[in-house]
């Protein structure tokens, strides 16, 4: 399924408490138009909390001028970042040389095309193991990893804890 995941506890909390109120409101016996309203108003208010905490995330921070291929280098890696994201492939799609990516890539956003596919896989790792569903091999698998070893490895150095203790580490807080 489809979900957001929060790393900010507070805000999770407050979601939480948000939906709750929501719930208790939807289903009260009273059906007058006030309780409707303050129903409207909690869905809004939860609307808007989250489109503030999936903002802070999103892609949207940089928008660069059409026919930009550093912008358009990254706009790939989102799209393709399970996949084979070479940097040799990436140039090729925005028609630079590797190396010149890797250098105003880096410029540019903070950070190289390595990197950026990176957090990208491990954003998406950390969503699926949050929705419990899958195994390790196949998150790492459907992540662009080449093995679930490797996974482990990344996976930790990025977040300092391995996939299944940040699964535990989930478990625990609900």
């Amino acid at each position: 399924p489809s979900y957001t995941y929060i790393e900010n506890a507070e805000a999770a909390d407050e979601m939480i408490a948000l939906f709750s109120k929501l719930e208790r409101r939807l289903f009260a016996k009273s059906e007058d138009r006030l309780t409707s309203l303050r129903a409207n108003a909690l869905f809004l208010d939860i609307l808007y909390r989250l489109h503030k905490i999936c903002g802070e995330s999103s892609e949207a921070e940089t928008v660069g001028p059409v026919g930009d291929p550093l912008h358009a280098a990254r706009e790939y890696i989102i799209e393709h970042f399970s996949e084979n994201c070479s940097l040799e492939r990436i140039a090729n799609e925005v028609n630079l040389s590797p190396n010149y990516l890797h250098t105003a890539f880096k410029e540019a956003f903070g950070e190289t095309p390595y990197a950026y596919v990176t957090k990208k896989r491990i954003e998406k790792a950390k969503r699926l193991i949050a929705a419990g569903q899958a195994s390790m091999l196949d998150i790492a698998l459907e992540t662009g990893f080449c093995s679930q070893s490797h996974f482990n490895k990344v996976f930790k150095s990025q977040t300092g804890m391995t996939p299944k203790e940040f699964r535990s580490s989930i478990v625990d807080i609900y």
